[in-house]
């Protein structure tokens, strides 16, 4: 009698002499994973006004995970909402070891519901070292409930040596709350109610007063005060650096409806080496970056020296950051702050500049079109052989 494949499968995973019973990995009360994320809803101040908002650990972002090629990370994610299902998106992965782990709700795995958890397994392959994210993939809950996830090098040695790294992790603050933007935007059509938009940009969570404008972001002022009745104090996100040092930028764009285009005052030294979790060839990035949503860019930052600074005459500088293609375009802000330098100034400012220091070109398209390149042979023809070819067909 010939077994059936399906049945020679089934025999050969059982089979002790392949070593696969080892590999089992019991989830009993004994196990401990890595990482531990708990969601839930909590009263945040964001960009000085307060906002109920799904967080992860307590905050938005939430913490930064850092994995390594070719070794299995588990992550229990809790879900501590009180009503909502949850699952958690781990944003670029291929997930190709574990696709039950993609996070994508019923699809990959069923959702997470309220008080209970799900152990999340994440193996990137050799070649996956680099930036992507981490979100709920239900509902609006990925406006807030996101953080960065860092897979790094099973070899330790990333092709590109630098002397610190600084995560930009970009996000958006709407004037409503997420179950009243769930509602308009899944309504019938007759019924259905935009966002709005986008309030302010965020860098980790950060940013300056949310815009209130009516000439610009046509939104009603804020809707809520913070349970105590005060202003909770806010600012925009300061990334300090030191003289003469190469940073690695891992920006991350945890936005879900903005183009943003954004300039650091004074700054034009910017080489892009990695786009969406794969390393490229240095590119000049010509004094800018672009991300939109859900793309990641890495690039090289060499700071100034003390020499440099002394000629500029300041030691903090303004990260500008504008949007656009949307209806009404808002510009935000966050700091370059210098340290461990003399004459560095630790007073960093708590009001955005009164007029825009840099002028951002409103052209997108043509950003690194046709120069970023991988850093290994891709096998890719060059964009000089690519033909586009129109085809019609008539369909009786």
């Amino acid at each position: 009698m010939r077994l059936s494949p399906f049945v020679l499968l089934l025999f050969l995973a059982s089979s002790k002499h392949l070593g696969f019973a080892r590999h089992v990995r019991t989830h009993d009360s004994s196990f401990v994973p890595d990482y531990f994320l708990r969601v839930s809803y909590t009263q945040v101040a964001v960009a000085c006004r307060d906002r109920f908002s799904a967080v992860v650990n307590g905050s938005t972002p939430g913490p930064a995970l850092r994995l390594q090629e070719n070794r299995t990370t588990w992550i229990r994610v809790h879900n501590d909402f009180q009503n909502d299902n949850l699952t958690i998106h781990w944003h670029g992965l291929s997930q190709s070891v574990a696709p039950f782990s993609d996070g994508t709700p019923q699809v990959s795995q069923w959702p997470i519901p309220p008080s209970y958890f799900f152990d999340y397994e994440i193996r990137p392959q050799i070649g996956e070292a680099g930036t992507y994210f981490y979100h709920s993939h239900v509902d609006f809950q990925a406006v807030s409930a996101a953080g960065p996830l860092i897979v790094e090098e099973a070899s330790g040695r990333p092709p590109y040596q630098h002397d610190g790294e600084r995560i930009f992790f970009l996000s958006e603050l709407f004037n409503k709350m997420d179950e009243e933007i769930m509602a308009g935007l899944t309504a019938p059509s007759t019924e259905f109610i935009w966002s709005g938009e986008t309030e302010q940009l965020l860098v980790n969570g950060n940013g300056f007063p949310a815009h209130n404008n009516n000439n610009e972001t046509q939104t009603a002022a804020p809707f809520g005060i913070f349970p105590n009745g005060t202003t909770p104090s806010c600012h925009a996100e300061v990334t300090k650096v030191r003289p003469s040092t190469t940073y690695r930028f891992r920006a991350i764009g945890g936005v879900g409806l903005s183009l943003v285009s954004y300039m650091f005052e004074d700054h034009d030294n910017l080489t892009v080496i990695a786009a969406d979790g794969s390393y490229t060839k240095p590119a000049d990035a010509d004094g800018r970056i672009q991300t939109g949503s859900g793309q990641r860019l890495d690039y090289l930052f060499t700071t100034k020296s003390e020499a440099e600074l002394k000629q500029l005459g300041k030691t903090n500088f303004w990260i500008q950051m504008e949007t656009r293609y949307r209806p009404v375009n808002i510009t935000s802000y966050a700091i370059l702050s210098y340290t461990d330098c003399a004459g560095c100034d630790t007073n960093t400012p708590n009001a955005p500049p009164s007029t825009p220091p840099l002028t951002i070109t409103n052209e997108v398209q043509n950003w690194l079109e046709y120069t970023l390149e991988s850093l290994t042979p891709n096998n890719f023809p060059p964009s000089s052989e690519v033909n586009r070819t129109s085809a019609s067909a008539a369909l009786n």
